[in-house]
C-alpha cells in the first residue's frame, strides 16, 4: 500500500478537478467539500496535530465515486475525460485520508493529565465518532472530557462538534466511557449536567443511549466547551 506521505505529496501535486461542466456542479461542490476536510491532513503533517474530521470521509468519499462512475453511463469522450478526472482525485484524496488516519493513530502519544478536564486522561479510542453532514459542521473537539452532575464526576471521551443550521449555531455530540457504566442512566433525570474539557465547559440533556450504555448521544445548551 502506498505510503501516507507519499499520498500527502501526489494530493498536493494534483490540480482540483475543473468546474463549470454541465451535470457537474453538484459532484463539484461535494467533492470541494471533501477537499475541505483535508485541512485537517495538512494540519496533521504541518503541525504535528492529529485531529481528525467528525464526519466519516471515507464513506463520504465512497459514495461520491459511485455517484461519479454514474456519470459516465452513455457519455461521450468528453464528459468521460470528465468524469475520470473526478473520480482520480476522489481516489486520492481517499487513500490520503485512509493513510493519514492509520499513521495518525500509530503516532498519538500516551497522553497526559489535562487539568481543566479534571482526573480524565484520553485513553478512549475512535469507535464513536460523531457523525455529522459535513457541509454543517463549524467546529468540533475530540478528546479527554469530565462530566460533573450532583456533586459527582465522570471520565469520559467526548466527541462533539458545533454545527450550523438555518442560521443559528449549536453544539451537541457523543460522550464515551471505556466501559459501561450505569452512571449514563442518573443523567438523563439530572437537569443540567455540566462538561469540561482543556478548552472550557457546557451544559447539555442526555438524548440517546448508544452501544450498549457505553456511549451517550447529549445535546449541547449554550456555549459550547471547546
Amino acid at each position: 500500500m502506498i505510503e501516507f506521505m507519499d499520498a500527502y505529496a501526489l494530493w498536493r501535486a494534483m490540480p482540483f478537478p475543473r468546474g463549470g461542466r454541465a451535470g457537474f456542479a453538484e459532484i463539484h461542490g461535494d467533492l470541494a467539500v471533501a477537499d475541505e476536510y483535508t485541512t485537517t491532513v495538512i494540519h496533521f503533517v504541518e503541525k504535528g496535530v492529529f485531529r481528525p474530521a467528525p464526519v466519516d470521509v471515507l464513506a463520504y468519499l465512497d459514495q461520491l465515486m459511485v455517484r461519479i462512475d454514474r456519470l459516465a453511463e452513455g457519455a461521450d469522450a468528453d464528459v468521460l475525460a470528465a468524469v475520470r478526472a473526478y473520480h482520480a482525485y476522489a481516489v486520492l484524496l481517499r487513500l490520503v485520508h485512509e493513510t493519514c488516519l492509520a499513521e495518525g493513530d500509530r503516532a498519538r502519544p500516551d497522553p497526559a493529565e489535562v487539568p481543566a478536564a479534571g482526573r480524565c486522561r484520553d485513553t478512549h479510542d475512535f469507535a464513536s465518532r460523531t457523525r455529522v453532514a459535513a457541509a454543517d459542521v463549524v467546529d468540533w473537539y475530540s478528546g479527554p472530557a469530565t462530566v460533573r452532575y450532583a456533586g459527582k464526576e465522570l471520565c469520559v471521551r467526548a466527541d462533539l462538534v458545533r454545527t450550523r443550521s438555518e442560521g443559528s449555531v449549536g453544539w451537541s455530540g457523543v460522550i464515551t466511557a471505556r466501559e459501561a457504566d450505569p452512571a449514563f442512566y442518573e443523567l438523563f433525570d439530572h437537569g443540567s449536567p455540566r462538561i469540561l474539557t482543556a478548552d472550557g465547559s457546557g451544559r447539555f440533556t442526555a438524548v440517546e443511549y448508544r452501544a450498549g450504555h457505553r456511549s451517550l448521544a447529549i445535546l449541547g445548551s449554550g456555549p459550547a466547551p471547546f
